[in-house]
């Protein structure tokens, strides 16, 4: 439960908190059933990590991302976005309002000359 801090979020009126980036190789359950059961959601991103840190990152893969967030998108999918329902339907977390692939590329990829990479 920590120090309370969603529940002072949510009684300011708040319903929606944004977490830039994640960690996929920790588990994120614990923390969405907290704001779940405040009445909050979460807006999750992606960390640059895939994109610009790793080793085979994005841009050492002329921006074929395939590989490298299906690999993040399947560790978070594991650590905590999914959650059974009456063991056995699957759906993503009620915590969760949306999923961002990736924040800000105009400031991550450059040059710029070639928009299409982005569509």
């Amino acid at each position: 439960k920590g120090r309370g801090d969603l529940a002072l979020i949510a009684s300011m009126g708040a319903n929606t908190v944004r977490l830039y980036g994640n960690d996929p190789t920790q588990n994120h359950e614990a923390f969405l059933d907290e704001l779940h059961d405040v009445g909050l959601k979460a807006i999750v991103d992606f960390s640059d990590y895939p994109y610009i840190q790793m080793a085979g990152n994005c841009i050492q893969t002329d921006f074929d991302c395939f590989t490298q967030i299906k690999d993040q998108y399947a560790n978070d999918l594991k650590g905590g976005f999914l959650k059974w329902v009456n063991g056995k339907d699957v759906h993503y977390h009620p915590g969760i309002r949306t999923i961002v692939l990736q924040n800000e590329p105009d400031l991550k990829f450059f040059p710029m000359s070639n928009t299409s990479r982005f569509c």
